[in-house]
């Protein structure tokens, strides 16, 4: 059984045990520290999560696979992503957790942040049991200075003054810059390869609306078209054109959900110039068209 935790049940179960991981009621940013951190069930949370190693070792479970975390790695949890940790030895972790629901002033802005999209987006998504590369590794000096900023955030959530949540603000964005641009320069081709491909996703995410060719994207992920187009399918599992056509799937869905705008009009804004290829490609994707789709809705 998987125990999904809010932001506010998760207070109130660590309340009976004297704590509170998000201490500022308006500020959706908590912290955990534990010492001898023992196994823990297997649950879910609606919030993200940054676990780091300060010491010892145990074995992540993510979903459906497993890996030895010790000193030094860092790992981000999604929303809804079921995990636990067993076989625990001496394992000091601290936990970083905030709500990624637009409420964090400037969050936002850092997913152009080198390594951004790639440590807290493709690299949970892309996670295996046998490819460690592409986890994140601090080395000592940028351990230290992770430790330092989390100490600091530690200490501004715990202490009640009306500054300290916009300093536990600046220190958690502090903390997240440091770790993209850790991610962004480990040595390991598979971190590489990820973070390159990262840029062309967001280039993607940005300009859907747009015509897109493979040779921009290549261009933006610093690599040749059949180097990119290679590593796109490995590690997407599809095309980088199929790629686009769910992403732009996807803004039509939304847009049917909460606009009155014309099907023609909705594919428009959704990147589709002929509404024939549009329905045609909402059919097959969906098994409906978009006018019976927004219908369905009630």
């Amino acid at each position: 059984m998987t125990t999904r935790f809010s932001k506010d049940n998760l207070s109130n179960a660590i309340i009976l045990h004297g704590k509170n991981f998000f201490p500022y009621p308006n500020l959706n940013i908590g912290l955990k520290w534990m010492l001898n951190q023992t196994p823990t069930k297997f649950h879910q949370h609606e919030f993200v999560e940054i676990a780091i190693i300060v010491e010892g070792s145990a074995i992540q479970v993510y979903g459906d696979m497993e890996f030895e975390v010790t000193k030094g790695d860092v790992f981000v949890i999604r929303p809804d992503h079921p995990h636990t940790l067993k076989k625990t030895r001496k394992l000091n972790i601290c936990n970083i957790l905030f709500m990624d629901d637009g409420s964090i002033p400037l969050l936002d802005g850092l997913i152009e942040t080198p390594g951004f999209r790639a440590l807290f987006q493709l690299e949970p998504a892309m996670r295996k049991n046998d490819d460690p590369q592409r986890r994140l590794k601090l080395n000592s000096t940028q351990f230290d200075e992770v430790i330092t900023l989390a100490s600091r955030m530690k200490t501004a959530l715990l202490t009640k003054t009306s500054s300290n949540p916009t300093v536990a603000t600046i220190h958690l964005l502090e903390l997240i810059t440091t770790l993209c641009t850790a991610y962004a320069d480990m040595p390991t081709q598979e971190s590489k390869t990820l973070t390159q491909l990262s840029l062309a996703v967001s280039h993607i995410e940005a300009n859907f609306k747009e015509e897109i060719r493979v040779d921009d994207l290549a261009r933006k992920a610093s690599m040749s078209v059949r180097t990119f187009q290679r590593h796109f399918q490995q590690t997407f599992g599809v095309p980088c054109s199929k790629y686009l056509l769910k992403h732009r799937l996807s803004e039509a869905r939304r847009l049917l959900e909460v606009s009155d705008a014309s099907v023609a009009d909705i594919g428009f804004q959704s990147g589709f110039e002929d509404t024939t290829y549009f329905s045609r490609a909402f059919r097959k994707e969906t098994g409906t068209s978009p006018l019976k789709y927004r219908d369905s809705l009630g």
